[in-house]
């Protein structure tokens, strides 16, 4: 069976939840949007080149793991960083 890359980032993000204080999973987890998923690569969008430094420095490790469990061990993360908040402008970070 296909899998879509929402369902994928779906169960990626109920194991990342499970890890992280709520506010943290508020603020750098839930604005992540995902945007494709071809073989064992998942491409998620950022908000900001900010937000992308910031998981890449301080929650790698949590985001691999996740994606590892949910895809298979050879599964690999792909960054896009993109403007959602400019289409969806009643969107709010959890700050």
């Amino acid at each position: 069976m296909k899998r879509d890359c929402k369902s994928v980032w779906s169960e990626c993000l109920g194991l990342i939840e499970e890890q992280v204080l709520p506010r943290t999973f508020k603020t750098w987890f839930a604005p992540i949007r995902a945007l494709n998923l071809q073989q064992d690569v998942l491409t998620i969008q950022v908000p900001s080149q900010y937000v992308y430094e910031c998981l890449e420095e301080h929650f790698v490790d949590i985001l691999r793991k996740a994606v590892r469990t949910v895809i298979g061990p050879n599964a690999k993360l792909e960054y896009s960083v993109g403007t959602y908040f400019l289409v969806n402008p009643g969107f709010q970070f959890g700050i």
